[in-house]
């Protein structure tokens, strides 16, 4: 319809082979388009050294484009490649740029953009390299030769803070109660988690009854214990008669963190 009106095809701005390659710095900002699943944009940069990091995303707004990568030797041959799968998230779609870190020396290389699918079929809920059409940007470092100072370098990769495993700190007050009247004398004692883990699960539980005078001072220093699995919230304590309070530490794989402070004063029953 548009070329039976005179409208002809979006001119090329970088060719489809080694031959016809054009330089990185003659593309305005880095920027070209994919216009269909057959275009391939051939772009070549020189004077590497070090490692060289090669990324080309699609247009910030409404993308299109899922972006194949390749990096390839003067002679056309395959240095590189990049297509990551894409996911979709609540944020929209990832996956759609693509990214090349490699060691390169000297040069001509050729920076090759293409469409490419999802890497999923379509009874798979992905997509094949048809509709993989639009905007693109490249930005390169490590490379001076036919790239434009102006337009950037790519974006460095997240840096990973490490993170320190440590005991799990002291659970929150735990709860005590009374037992059910009628058979041998208890409590009821519930645990409840620490605030810091540590960096590691929890995978048990100690609880410590004290025997406690009428203002509350520990007056037995030997302590009934038992302990709890991970995902035990309750335990009942046979107890002689008396008043008693509850505190409890939780271990994670390195090993047990410092008791928490002691319930309200209960009476075994």
């Amino acid at each position: 319809m548009m070329r039976s009106n005179g409208i002809g095809p979006r001119p090329d701005e970088a060719g489809g082979n080694a031959a016809t390659a054009v330089p990185l710095s003659s593309l305005s900002g880095g920027r070209g388009v994919i216009t269909s699943a057959a275009d391939t944009d051939w772009m070549t940069v020189t004077d590497c050294s070090g490692t060289v990091t090669v990324q080309a995303e699609p247009a910030d707004v409404g993308a299109n484009l899922d972006v194949g990568l390749q990096v390839r030797n003067a002679a056309g041959t395959v240095l590189a490649a990049a297509a990551p799968d894409t996911y979709r998230a609540t944020s929209g779609v990832t996956g759609l740029s693509a990214t090349i870190s490699m060691p390169l020396s000297g040069g001509p290389y050729h920076l090759v953009v293409s469409g490419t699918g999802s890497g999923k079929a379509w009874s798979a809920g992905g997509y094949d390299a048809y509709g993989s059409i639009g905007a693109y940007r490249v930005l390169v470092s490590g490379c001076t030769g036919n790239v434009d100072p102006s337009v950037g370098s790519p974006s460095p990769p997240p840096r990973s803070t490490p993170t320190t495993t440590t005991r799990p700190g002291a659970p929150r007050r735990p709860a005590a109660a009374s037992g059910a009247r009628g058979g041998r004398r208890t409590i009821v004692a519930a645990r409840r988690p620490p605030q810091a883990l540590g960096g590691a699960p929890v995978t048990r539980y100690l609880v410590s009854a004290y025997r406690v005078g009428a203002r509350g001072r520990v007056v037995a220093r030997t302590a009934t214990a038992k302990t709890l699995g991970a995902g035990t919230h309750k335990i009942s304590l046979a107890l002689p008669k008396g008043r008693w309070v509850v505190r409890v530490r939780a271990c994670n794989r390195m090993g047990w963190g410092p008791y928490s402070s002691a319930s309200v004063r209960v009476t075994a029953r």
